[in-house]
């Protein structure tokens, strides 16, 4: 599963988009809590 041969494929970009989402929310959260 080579995706950097297709890095112009639509689900390839889709799934590295949801997957930045996913490793920022918690740190998002983590730094949300401890500035409160």
């Amino acid at each position: 599963m080579d995706a950097l041969d297709m890095p112009e494929h639509p689900n390839f970009i889709t799934a590295v988009l949801s997957n930045l989402r996913e490793i920022n929310k918690p740190k998002e959260t983590l730094e949300h809590t401890s500035r409160t």
